[in-house]
């Protein structure tokens, strides 16, 4: 899909930016679904221990293997300093909602469901 967004409107900044939103978004929605399901059992380690590892694997497991194939050349890496710095920001966020009850509440959950839209629009403006 990034592709051919890339190749339809001939810009580059967009393949990074639908990378970081969309297809971000699309890819992860799984995650979303299994921890949601977790939750509802009971399951909060188990829905914990899916973000955690599924951060851990596509950092390593999908850039790796993707380097395998063919290097990464990141060709302008400024492009990622906002975004990286707004999901910096909301992993020290959740943890800091975190630690004065060792949970997260439901405003902090819809605090950081409303983060996403905030986390494009700030990709789709820088």
């Amino acid at each position: 899909m990034v592709e051919a967004v890339r190749q339809i409107t001939g810009v580059e900044e967009t393949q990074t930016k639908l990378g970081l939103t969309v297809v971000g978004f699309a890819t992860a929605f799984e995650l979303v679904v299994l921890v949601w399901s977790a939750v509802r059992r009971g399951s909060t380690d188990v829905a914990l221990a899916r973000v955690v590892g599924s951060f851990g694997y596509n950092v390593t497991m999908s850039l790796g293997a993707g380097a395998l194939v063919n290097r990464i050349q990141v060709s302008d890496a400024t492009r990622l300093h906002v975004p990286v710095l707004i999901m910096i920001g909301l992993f020290v966020g959740t943890i800091a909602l975190a630690i004065p009850t060792r949970r997260l509440e439901r405003l902090a959950g819809t605090g950081l469901l409303l983060g996403y839209p905030v986390f494009v629009l700030l990709v789709v403006l820088a």
